[in-house]
């Protein structure tokens, strides 16, 4: 059956996206994606528009709606987390109709969901698939997180009372107790004890992928590392750092288009840029505040402005922002403004496309709102930030955009409503914008950035290890093992062994003494030697403690590396650390170690590879054959160890597929056996007439 990864995503296009962005890393892994999508709450045209656009560009990834679910109805008021919360749980029942359809006809791989669908955990690992946590936030927010059910047991007042109350988090700074996320400010609110739930839920997933990488936050790496934020430093489930994702550049309407080109006629580094996400709008009294400041800070800028909301405060969480929002500017901004700073600014409604912003040589600096989506976004472009958080984990982040990236400056706010003068915006706007060391620190951040993505980057590697092909990991432990003292074993993409088989495997590599690198496929159900299996491929599953001998993967490490299901052979065979091969005398294999030049333990399997044998030992001279239990194929530590040592040790044998690597070289030399096969053959194809 084929075989796909489901993805369940919260309600709301920013989750949607950003999981989508993880689904586009995940299907050059060979999987298709499924994406399971909510009715009834949070619902907007522009999610349907997305879904087109995505399905059109990446057939590999569709879009499963689940049937329409009435959010649930509160007997007093509750937040709009709390009314979230609610609607994913009542979705769970629908979302295990679908896992055991789609599993009627298709192997799902793994499940991946946002924190805020922990309700979706227990069914799907009823069913035996593994649950994977896809955390759209940083490592930083992930350690208060999975310490939140420490702090609730020594608290007992709702976080929104503690005033000057500083929290202690691993792997934050001090955070103060009013500022933590909404949902877990307030006991009396259904979303507080939601979020204890899934908070709770949170280390028994099979594991946990995050949207950052590991040198962004390296504070907050290292205590979910420890284990110092979960409630057991145990029972630790494994984070995947494969960050930074970001949306693909959009444009939408005539005013991106305008606002792109006028970016293109500034000079270069010379803007600022203002934009507070999707669900963030301020009142008409802030509104004027930012612009005054614009105007005296003397600075180019391009601003986003939201419709503003009706209470005069400083902001407010608000429905998403879009194209097509109306407001009358000349209302809402300081009378004169928009004619005043026509030639150095450009004030755009509801909307702009942010990464292709970002990315244009004329921006210096980015006013922010802390969204985390924001934050990467900015990191990849190498653009320094005015730190202003709204709502959510915001404020937590401003701590690490200033505090540990440096690659931000903080606005202070007015305590009781969180007002920014314009004096403060101008301040940290000219901070921003004429500060040479924090302009320095996004640039180098920027390379760390693309460096993480790189070939042999953190992200890319925690990518590769979560798809189960530590390709890249097992070459470069190649290069560091010394000229031939390696053993590779691998055997093939169909063929498997038994546990009872694989643990005599590795008792016999143990005591060979050799190193080796060995590619372990998920066992076959029969306690038997061995078995004609499916295709082994990048992504199969298995808890490698749980099939070898105890202890045995600790015993071994610095000399032994076990990867599981694949491993790219023709490059294996081609270091010079590889000595010798324990093969399944597959031809393809027996070509790549002649050309290699690396002798062979011969152990067939299965189709022709027993005639294979007979060639490889007897006429080629280039391997030695394993002694096999006659009823059932079973092969014993002992005369594992026997044959890795005889093909490690044998100078002969060595020297013998030297010879044979040379005569494979010149057969398809110019003048070779093979060439002058193939010359022939055309010619004689050309001669018909």
């Amino acid at each position: 059956m084929e075989e796909t990864i489901v993805m369940f995503p919260a309600a709301g296009i920013g989750h949607i996206i950003a999981m989508v962005e993880l689904a586009k890393l995940i299907q050059t892994h060979r999987f298709s994606i499924t994406v399971l999508l909510t009715t009834g709450f949070f619902d907007h045209p522009s999610i349907d528009d997305y879904v087109r656009r995505i399905s059109a560009v990446h057939p590999s990834i569709s879009f499963l709606r689940l049937p329409a679910t009435t959010p649930a109805t509160f007997e007093t008021a509750v937040s709009v987390a709390a009314k979230g919360f609610s609607f994913l749980k009542r979705n769970a029942p629908n979302v295990a109709t679908t896992l055991t359809e789609i599993s009627k006809t298709a192997t799902v791989k793994a499940f991946v969901i946002d924190l805020f669908c922990a309700s979706t955990m227990e069914s799907a690992s009823s069913m035996g698939i593994p649950v994977y946590f896809f955390f759209t936030s940083g490592a930083a927010i992930l350690s208060l997180y999975s310490y939140f059910p420490k702090l609730h047991q020594e608290w007992s007042v709702s976080f929104k009372n503690m005033v000057g109350v500083e929290l202690r988090v691993p792997g934050n700074a001090p955070l103060k107790a009013v500022e933590l996320p909404e949902p877990i400010l307030d006991r009396d609110d259904p979303a507080y004890w939601d979020m204890l739930d899934f908070c709770t839920i949170l280390p028994k997933a099979r594991g946990i992928i995050v949207n950052s990488f590991e040198e962004l936050e390296p504070a907050a790496v290292n205590a979910v590392a420890e284990g110092a934020c979960f409630p057991d430093a145990t029972r630790v489930p494994r984070v995947h750092y494969i960050g930074p994702l970001i949306g693909e550049p959009q444009q939408s309407g005539r005013d991106s288009k305008e606002c792109l080109r006028w970016l293109e006629e500034q000079p270069s580094r010379s803007v600022v840029y203002l934009c507070f996400g999707s669900r963030g709008s301020f009142s008409v009294a802030q509104l004027r505040e930012i612009a005054k400041g614009l105007e005296r800070s003397g600075h180019r800028f391009l601003w986003v402005v939201k419709k503003p909301v009706e209470e005069e405060g400083a902001n407010q969480i608000h429905e998403a922002a879009k194209p097509g929002d109306q407001l009358d500017l000349a209302s809402v901004l300081p009378n004169g403004f928009l004619e005043r700073t026509k030639d150095r600014g450009m004030v755009v409604e509801a909307w702009a496309p942010q990464v292709e912003v970002l990315s244009r040589e004329s921006v210096g600096g980015f006013v922010s709102h802390c969204g985390w989506n924001s934050v990467l976004e900015a990191v990849v472009a190498g653009v320094p930030m005015v730190a202003w958080p709204l709502y959510a984990e915001q404020h937590a982040n401003r701590e690490v955009m200033v505090g540990e990236m440096k690659v931000a400056v903080g606005v202070n706010e007015r305590e009781e409503d969180g007002f920014v003068s314009a004096e403060e915006v101008e301040k940290r706007v000219r901070e921003v914008m004429e500060t040479k060391e924090i302009r320095e620190r996004s640039l180098k951040l920027k390379q760390m950035a693309m460096a993480a993505v790189a070939e042999f980057g953190s992200s890319t590697t925690a990518l590769t290890n979560l798809n189960g092909r530590d390709s890249k990991e097992c070459l470069r432990w190649l290069e560091e093992q010394p000229s031939r003292s390696v053993v590779y074993l691998c055997f093939g993409s169909r063929g498997s062994f038994s546990v009872a088989q694989l643990r005599e495997i590795a008792k016999g590599l143990e005591r060979s003494g050799h190193r080796f690198l060995w590619v372990v496929k998920k066992p076959v159900e029969e306690e038997g030697a061995n078995q004609i299996h499916e295709a082994a491929k990048p992504g199969d599953q298995l808890d490698l403690a749980s099939v070898l001998p105890n202890g045995f993967l600790e015993r071994t490490k610095d000399r032994g590396m076990v990867v599981e299901a694949w491993a790219p052979q023709v490059e294996v065979l081609s270091r010079e650390s590889v000595g010798g091969f324990v093969s399944h005398c597959g031809w393809n294999s027996v070509l790549e170690a002649v050309v290699a030049g690396v002798p062979m333990v011969a152990w067939p399997l299965y189709a022709e590879q027993h005639a294979n044998r007979e060639v490889m030992v007897g006429e080629m001279k280039v391997a030695v054959g394993v002694n096999e239990r006659e009823e059932d194929g079973f092969v014993s530590a002992e005369e594992v160890e026997k044959r890795v040592r005889e093909v490690m040790e044998t100078k002969e044998i060595r020297e013998r597929s030297l010879k044979l690597k040379q005569m494979a070289m010149a057969a398809v030399a110019e003048f070779g056996s093979s060439t002058t096969a193939l010359t022939n053959l055309v010619h004689s194809w050309t001669s018909f007439s």
